[in-house]
């Protein structure tokens, strides 16, 4: 009886061992593939003419985005009338239009291995011919990859690692900012500087430097004077100079980089007036000399 028990506890833990190996090597298979049989050469998995396509859509969990081209612009196709970024929405549809594979698979009936069944993103490309979707699975570490496969067929195709990158936009990746253009020739283009409040305006003019004029010999007959800002109060009248005041003005008009926003095309009164800008509490306006 001894013997027959020492016997059995070995036998038991090599049961629970093969066990492990199996289910450890399934899971590993599932997640990873990395004994796939893959055919190691370069595929298109899509190809299309920039020209012809007419909407790209990108879909994930966090990210829902679809651009439209028309008339050689883009447009967001839930607003058209969102300031969008041109450049960026090219990059977009660029991304769109050739997108190559480093391999491919026969994933017949075993599109669940590869995260397939339900993708985590799906790119949409919309030609004249009608739409392409390219489902994106698991996510392959040994490879460095992420599984593939365009509309329902059985071929799955290995991505680039960022691959995914290229369709991550949030709509602040995506608007376009306005500018605030400096002059041509700086400070010097300006003829004025009006601040308008309850109060009335104030106004800072801009007078120009004069340099210093000297006789032939070199003399100097007039001394160099610098460029300033003189201030007129509300009803106009000579205050004083007021250059420092004047240069910090010209500096937080121009040197302001507007990166932040919370609506756009904002014009009606309603919509104003949410931001305090019906009656804004200070307008500040630069004349200058465009060149």
């Amino acid at each position: 009886m001894k013997s027959a028990k020492k016997l059995i506890a070995p036998l038991i833990i090599l049961v629970v061992a093969v066990a492990v190996y199996f289910i450890a090597t399934g899971i590993a298979r599932k997640a990873n593939r990395s004994d796939e049989i893959v055919q190691q050469t370069e595929v298109t998995v899509f190809s299309g003419d920039g020209a012809e396509i007419k909407t790209v859509s990108f879909k994930s969990e966090k990210y829902d985005i679809a651009i439209e081209k028309s008339e050689e612009r883009y447009y967001l196709a839930s607003d058209r009338g969102f300031p969008l970024n041109q450049t960026t929405a090219g990059y977009f549809f660029s991304a769109a239009s050739e997108i190559t594979g480093s391999g491919s698979i026969d994933g017949k009936g075993r599109l669940a291995d590869y995260g397939l069944e339900e993708p985590q993103a799906t790119v949409t490309v919309g030609t004249s011919g009608g739409e392409t979707v390219i489902s994106v699975g698991d996510y392959n570490k040994y490879s460095g990859s992420y599984y593939c496969r365009l509309n329902d067929g059985d071929t799955v195709y290995l991505l680039s690692s960022d691959f995914l990158g290229y369709f991550e936009y949030t709509l602040d990746d995506l608007i376009v900012h306005e500018k605030v253009e400096k002059p041509s020739n700086g400070i010097s283009d300006v003829a004025r500087i009006t601040v308008e409040s309850d109060g009335g305006i104030l106004e800072y003019r801009y007078v120009p430097g004069v340099e210093a004029e000297t006789d032939e010999d070199g003399n100097e007959i007039t001394a160099a004077v610098d460029a300033r800002f003189d201030l007129y109060d509300y009803d106009g009248q000579f205050v004083g100079e007021a250059t420092e005041t004047g240069e910090k003005i010209y500096d937080a008009v121009f040197g302001s980089s507007l990166t932040d926003w919370v609506d756009y095309n904002v014009t009606e009164e309603e919509r104003l007036e949410k931001y305090g800008l019906n009656a804004p509490f200070r307008t500040v306006t630069v004349y200058y000399t465009a060149t």
